[in-house]
């Protein structure tokens, strides 16, 4: 629904802005603040509406939040490529600073890209449409009760706890799960979790270590996206392969179209995965026909070969991976009562992080 896609989205825009103002070798900051702006608007928008009357109401509301639903993805999407490509940590002592210069390119790379995207979606929007955002935001809007507010504070507070607490676990069991194993097939893993879970960042920075680097022959990252072309897609994977392993696959056909349309993809990504240990990253899959479509051309190539994909869907992840160890979940969902604990560990600190006893939950 839209009305919780948007403060899935706000929570990593949130933590962006924050680790945007540290020291940081670009200045994308403007640009994630666009996307608040935007994201601010929506919800306000749907602040108008409950989500009673969204799904009951005339069919110009249920498509209105529709579109606000597919623009929050976009953004979103926009977000988490930028995020896979700028350090994990941001520093402010010098030394650091200098390491993460090595990555400069790439990242301000990504960070014109961010920007682009942004204008993008915010040309293509349905943002002149909507009421204007004055009239929404004063008078205070009816519909918004303190308790979402305070709840969204949680979550934004659970969601950075996460963060700094697991992510080095989650990277190393991915790790672990990637360099071993000599399974005759495939071996499939899923990462699941909704948009600015950090699903994207996670396996980007497993996949591109030299320890995963080094155990596999040949290795391939592609980005499936909601308007995926089955074909496309394949071509793009055999590039992939072609420029990490310098053996023309498609290149060679780039300026003679008649041949390009005549590459069989599956074919060629039999013949140049045959008897080699390979990894693929399938980032952002949105449906089961697009899964099915990459994963029954791959050859099985040498045991200890690994297929990952990304997702926000549930049934998508345990449809792919071999059983739900090799299912990563990354929704950070806590109960009020671990919310609660949480709370106490931080207010209470001089008590040991134990809760008052009229505080503490039944």
């Amino acid at each position: 629904m839209a009305e919780l896609a948007v403060p899935l989205a706000m929570v990593l825009v949130e933590n962006l802005i924050i680790k945007l103002n540290l020291p940081s070798p670009i200045n994308a900051k403007e640009d994630v603040e666009r996307a608040q702006k935007m994201l601010s608007w929506m919800k306000a928008y749907l602040a108008e509406h409950s989500s009673d009357q969204i799904d009951e109401g005339p069919q110009v509301i249920r498509i209105r939040a529709k579109e606000i639903q597919d623009t929050v993805y976009d953004i979103e999407e926009a977000l988490g490529k930028f995020v896979a490509k700028i350090p994990h940590h941001l520093h402010s002592n010098r030394f650091s600073r200098m390491t993460h210069d090595v990555h400069f390119p790439s990242v301000l790379k990504a960070s014109i890209k961010l920007s682009n995207k942004l204008k993008k979606i915010e040309r293509g929007s349905t943002f002149d449409s909507l009421p204007a955002l004055d009239s929404l935001l004063d008078p205070p809007i009816p519909n918004t009760r303190p308790e979402e507010t305070n709840n969204n504070l949680v979550y934004h507070q659970v969601f950075e706890e996460e963060d700094t607490v697991d992510f080095e676990e989650r990277k190393e069991i991915l790790s672990q799960q990637l360099v071993k194993g000599d399974d005759p097939s495939p071996l499939k893993i899923s990462i699941v979790g909704p948009g600015g879970s950090g699903k994207t960042t996670l396996v980007n920075i497993v996949y591109g270590s030299r320890r995963v680097q080094g155990f596999f022959d040949c290795h391939a990252f592609v980005d499936v996206s909601r308007t995926s072309d089955c074909r496309k897609l394949l071509l793009s994977m055999l590039s992939k392969f072609e420029d990490r392993m310098q053996e023309p696959v498609v290149h060679h056909h780039h300026h003679h179209h008649h041949h390009y349309e005549e590459i069989d993809p599956q074919d060629k990504l039999r013949k140049l995965l045959d008897q080699k240990m390979y990894v693929v990253v399938l980032d952002n899959v949105w449906s089961d026909h697009d899964l099915g479509c990459i994963v029954t051309a791959l050859p099985k190539g040498s045991p200890g070969s690994k297929i990952i994909i990304t997702t926000r869907d549930s049934n998508l992840a345990s449809l792919h991976a071999n059983s739900a160890e090799y299912i990563h979940d990354l929704s950070r969902v806590l109960s009020w009562k671990d919310v609660t604990k949480l709370f106490c560990k931080k207010a209470f600190q001089g008590n040991k992080g134990e809760c008052p006893e009229e505080l503490q939950v039944c």
